[in-house]
């Protein structure tokens, strides 16, 4: 008899996943090493990206003292456009006319990829 002729066949493949699934397991079923994971996602975009926000952040700290610095936010980074979240209007003033060069030449010269600099104003 063939398993296409087999009416039971879809019942008996549950009944055997439920019994696979009481079973006790000491170990994943697919062992994977994981320093291969870690390789892996290291090479990816969202390593980079975090490497990328810790150059950033690391600009942000040398340039600023911690007053100012705790007003500012590095909020995304798309296609070499940092955008940064000020929490004070007084403070995203100065930031735009004042320490705009001075900050895009730090990051160009960190070798961040970052070629602009937008800024928002944080909502309360």
């Amino acid at each position: 008899m063939n398993n296409s002729d087999d009416p039971y066949a879809a019942e008996r493949k549950i009944e055997r996943d439920k019994q696979l699934a009481r079973e006790y397991r000491d170990r994943p079923r697919y062992t994977t090493e994981v320093g291969k994971l870690a390789k892996a996602w290291m090479r990816g975009p969202e390593a980079r990206r975090i490497k990328i926000f810790h150059k950033v952040n690391t600009v942000l700290e040398d340039i600023f003292e911690p007053r100012l610095r705790a007003l500012l936010e590095a909020n995304r980074i798309a296609k070499g456009v940092l955008t940064l979240v000020v929490a004070d209007s007084v403070f995203l003033s100065e930031m735009k006319n004042h320490h705009h060069h001075r900050l895009l030449e730090s990051l160009i010269h960190a070798g961040t990829g970052i070629t602009e600099i937008k800024y928002r104003l944080k909502k309360q």
